[in-house]
């Protein structure tokens, strides 16, 4: 089964309310938090003072993650409902900035992976040796999708034609043929080697819900 269920049909606690939809709870359960207004610090400059991050996320930072693999911490701000869900969950969500640096096929060249949200748009970028951006930017036309991945490039002085371009999310195949003709290679998120699909699925889209399969 895959899916997303609105917040407006959630309770207090939705991390809850769907765990105990399964008439068995899963052996593994990953939560991953989507929260933006985030920034990334290397482990060799950590530190419990919090003060560095304010210019950055306008207060101090009430969620923190680390990653052993990557040897780096993800500080962010969550509020409101999110910020409720996790407490009255009682787990230990990881970022989803670290999840999916965790799991994302390493490319060889310069890469961009990109996930649609409907309003915005989830973008991590490696070089082919390391990370060099993570990033949510408001990303509501085709047009506003292209302009990101172009600043991008110019940002991390990368040429367009040697990229490529991974997307996956809401509308993921028009945003893909409107910029294909800018970028070296601009393909769909595949499912292939990660799941098997039951054919009652019939012609669900797992493009749509490509940041969920790899978690």
């Amino acid at each position: 089964m895959a899916g997303f269920t609105p917040l407006s049909q959630c309770g207090e606690d939705p991390i809850g309310d769907m765990l105990s939809a399964f008439p068995e709870r899963p052996a593994v359960v990953n939560v991953a938090v989507d929260a933006p207004n985030a920034t990334l610090l290397p482990q060799a400059l950590a530190t419990e003072e919090k003060g560095w991050a304010e210019p950055l996320l306008g207060r101090a930072p009430n969620f923190k993650d680390s990653s052993a693999t990557l040897k780096v911490e993800v500080h962010a701000l969550v509020e409101g409902t999110l910020e409720r869900a996790i407490r009255l969950s009682q787990s230990s969500p990881k970022h989803l900035w670290l999840s999916m640096m965790e799991c994302l096929p390493k490319k060889e060249g310069l890469a961009l992976w990109v996930d649609l949200l409907g309003n915005a748009a989830n973008v991590w970028a490696h070089d082919g040796t390391q990370w060099m951006l993570v990033t949510q930017l408001s990303c509501v036309s085709e047009e506003e999708f292209l302009y990101h991945l172009s600043n991008i490039c110019e940002q991390l002085s990368w040429d367009r034609k040697q990229v490529e371009v991974e997307v996956s999310g809401w509308k993921a195949a028009a945003y893909k043929e409107f910029v294909q003709p800018y970028f070296g290679t601009v393909q769909l998120f595949s499912k292939k080697d990660l799941i098997k699909v039951s054919s009652a699925f019939g012609s669900w889209d797992a493009v749509a819900m490509g940041t969920l399969i790899r978690l």
